[in-house]
């Protein structure tokens, strides 16, 4: 969370000439509610369960940039499906620019759409736990600096996901 994968990820579907996909915003569609009301209303595992439905259902066609929920790689079956249909990229940004990016300075907006995203501790403490998680899931991993744009994290991402395809295609 916080991360910037939606932003990030509009940008890189343009660069690439290919839909955007946000997981999470396709769920409200779905659900008919946001987020925060289905953890309220239902709890994380309900939302865990809609989530893996809604990866599970992608009809992506040819080819797709999708942004997922930061918890998606926490289940195996989710980045094996998604290792069946892509390259899993990891925006690896370090937690102080998420909690900077996250904290009320920044409005009771950012914090509210994040049910998960408590308090700083709370929320560093879900960071650590995923960290190997997503090391683990991810093809590729990028380290944007925190004075790099989003659209130069997006067309470094494309350079690096045009390079792995490339590896894929020759072998």
């Amino acid at each position: 969370m916080g991360a910037g994968k939606s932003t990030v990820g509009v940008l890189l579907a343009e660069h690439l000439g290919l839909p955007f996909i946000d997981l999470d915003q396709q769920i409200e569609d779905t659900v008919g509610t946001t987020i925060p009301e289905i953890f309220q209303q239902h709890g994380e595992a309900a939302f865990r369960a809609a989530e893996s439905a809604a990866l599970q259902q992608l009809q992506i066609g040819n080819a797709a940039v999708v942004a997922t929920g930061g918890g998606l790689p926490t289940r195996a079956e989710n980045v094996q499906r998604m290792r069946e249909r892509g390259i899993i990229a990891w925006l690896d940004v370090p937690f102080d620019t998420i909690a900077h990016r996250l904290t009320p300075s920044k409005g009771s907006a950012a914090i509210a759409q994040r049910p998960l995203f408590q308090d700083l501790a709370t929320a560093q403490r879900l960071f650590q736990s995923r960290v190997e998680i997503y090391r683990e899931a991810a093809d590729l991993r990028l380290h944007p600096p925190k004075d790099q744009s989003a659209e130069e994290t997006a067309a470094f991402l494309a350079k690096k996901l045009a390079e792995k395809r490339s590896l894929h295609t020759s072998t």
